[in-house]
């Protein structure tokens, strides 16, 4: 279990890694780009809900953030 956990773990940092790079070629600077994720419930539905988070494409993903975030 510890092994699929920390294999899980790797993957939610390898997707929000890929998330950030998706952010920057749209024009978000390294500043903009947490400020915007913290205005969203992103990373705690990545944390809850990994499988299911991740199963987005990351253009999806950061249209999805993007969206929610100029909501708030």
């Amino acid at each position: 279990r510890k092994n699929m956990n920390q294999n899980l773990s790797e993957l939610t940092k390898k997707y929000e890694s890929k998330i950030y790079e998706e952010m920057r070629k749209r024009g978000f600077s390294e500043e903009e780009i947490p400020a915007v994720i913290n205005k969203t419930g992103f990373r705690e539905a990545l944390e809850k809900y990994p499988e299911v988070q991740m199963h987005y494409s990351i253009s999806d993903a950061v249209d999805e953030i993007i969206f929610v975030a100029a909501g708030k």
